[in-house]
């Protein structure tokens, strides 16, 4: 049950949509998520490099990549990601068709792991899928279960509606993951996120990334594997 259909009672339409036609995308019964190629690839301990391309996510194709450097023994990393974007078409068959808008999105991105609080700060700046330009800064902590509670905002260029009534240049969110690899019949490394954010807004959008590489290299990570001894010899 929803009420997306309600969604363009309370603001105005977009001519362009990044996020606005939600509600299109999730009316359909079945509908492709995600199907891509990928190649990752690992030049030494520290620097790492992704190519993929197909369909990123439920709104988007693209083609691009990302590198990263994170040293295995430092609480920083630094990367760069860039994605060619193709807008999916909600009304054919699967989502699987698109509508002919796309644009270069990119963005430098920083973490630094806040010692002895399981908290990660991270910045990321660049331009967005409205073609804004802005920053996003975030924490996100992690707790011993593997769950995991984000908070980040987002500032650009260009303003959207809110749900007040007026306009603003910021969107921000929370978002909790919590593991469900224990339980009886779930595959490992499952997961389920809640997320409490803006629905439908277009600026200060990124594609999502489907493999981003810091997520992979953290198991890699001193810090990590430190923590993780006994739960890796056992």
């Amino acid at each position: 049950a929803n009420n997306l259909d309600n969604l363009n009672d309370t603001r105005p339409q977009t001519l362009l949509p990044v996020r606005a036609d939600i509600d299109q995308f999730a009316d359909q019964p079945l509908a492709i998520d995600t199907a891509f190629s990928a190649f990752t690839h690992s030049f030494n301990e520290n620097l790492h490099l992704s190519l993929m391309g197909g369909y990123l996510e439920e709104q988007y194709a693209g083609i691009g990549g990302e590198i990263l450097y994170r040293p295995h023994d430092a609480r920083w990393a630094l990367g760069a990601e860039t994605f060619l974007a193709f807008k999916r078409d909600p009304t054919q068959d699967l989502n699987a068709g698109l509508n002919g808008d796309h644009l270069l999105s990119g963005h430098l991105n920083g973490w630094y792991d806040l010692p002895g609080m399981d908290i990660t700060a991270y910045a990321k700046i660049g331009r967005y899928l409205a073609e804004d330009i802005g920053g996003t800064i975030g924490l996100q902590k992690e707790f011993k279960n593997g769950a995991t509670l984000e908070g980040y905002t987002t500032v650009t260029n260009a303003a959207d509606f809110d749900q007040f009534g007026g306009t603003t240049h910021a969107d921000h969110g929370l978002r909790l993951t919590l593991p469900l690899g224990g339980y009886k019949y779930i595959p490992q490394n499952t997961s389920t996120t809640f997320t409490v954010k803006p629905f439908g807004r277009d600026i200060g959008q990124k594609l999502e990334n489907p493999i981003p590489l810091y997520d992979l290299t953290t198991p890699f990570n001193t810090k990590h594997i430190a923590e993780h001894w006994k739960d890796m010899t056992e």
